[in-house]
């Protein structure tokens, strides 16, 4: 008895202690219960903005503004976004999930735009930076670069839908390596017929195929697709930033999750009609 009180209080005693503050110009709630002016977070804290953006800084170095109207439960180590947008500046390990995906910052003081956009909808625009979307599973979906945005759809798609990929084709070291050019995903492609593939080393190409999830990709690439189509969509690689910034809306298929860029390259996701200014990344 006396083992199981003092493991009680414990557990009191960490959930009791503060995590970060939430501040606004005007009420929110918290848990459920009205707030204004700058009040405590606590691990697991639910927090819901109202007519006005909240900030929110936390002691495990990240800091965000809450759009209005949005929600989100914070965590020492994570933030759930349930609902609505933020900005969100990263010094340390954190990340945003949302709709079951992870956002995580690959690099230090990353600052990112995320947005719920509906019940299958998932905005992700960088500023600075560099953030990866990674599913439930462990499976890179994008590698965002600064100054871009990617919208990722959720939304349920068939358990086999295939995999659909554009890039350049690479050869290292007796593997085939493919980046795609809208999710800066690098994947290794293996066919029945390796010579598919090899007569298409250092071509554009357009790749459906499925990932081979009991197989370790070679090093540099995140999973190996095994390819069941292959279209050449150019002879010339050094053709492909022309054709990038010269073409529309692009999409894949990663791990059955479509994932989209925006038509004009550096769009972000907007925070709110009168957002506030960025944090700075070297705050205290």
């Amino acid at each position: 008895m006396a083992v199981a009180l003092l493991l009680a209080s414990q557990l009191i005693a960490e959930t009791s202690v503060p995590i970060g503050t939430a501040s606004a110009n005007g009420e929110f709630w918290l848990d459920g219960s009205r707030a204004s002016g700058a009040s405590a977070l606590h691990e697991g804290t639910q927090v819901r903005a109202a007519a006005t953006p909240i900030t929110l800084t936390l002691a495990s170095g990240a800091d965000a503004h809450q759009a209005a109207n949005s929600e989100a439960r914070i965590l020492s180590n994570r933030m759930l976004l349930e609902k609505g947008r933020g900005q969100f500046v990263v010094r340390r390990d954190y990340e945003i999930q949302a709709l079951g995906l992870r956002v995580i910052m690959a690099v230090p003081n990353s600052a990112v735009r995320i947005e719920v956009a509906d019940s299958h909808k998932l905005e992700v625009a960088v500023l600075t930076g560099l953030c990866r979307v990674v599913n439930a599973g462990g499976i890179v979906l994008a590698n965002i670069m600064p100054g871009t945005a990617l919208e990722v759809n959720t939304e349920e798609t068939p358990p086999a839908k295939p995999a659909r990929m554009k890039g350049c084709l690479r050869k290292k070291d007796e593997h085939y390596f493919l980046k795609d050019e809208t999710t800066n995903v690098t994947v290794e492609l293996q066919a029945d017929d390796r010579q598919i593939l090899e007569k298409e080393v250092h071509h554009h190409i357009e790749i459906i195929g499925n990932i081979l999830a009991a197989v370790t990709a070679a090093p540099g690439a995140s999973q190996v697709i095994h390819v069941n189509e292959l279209k050449r969509l150019s002879k010339h690689c050094s053709l492909l930033p022309l054709i990038l910034l010269t073409t529309g809306t692009a999409s894949a298929v990663v791990a059955g999750i479509i994932v989209t860029r925006g038509s004009v390259p550096g769009t972000v996701v907007p925070v709110g009609s009168n957002p506030p200014p960025p944090i700075s990344p070297t705050a205290p």
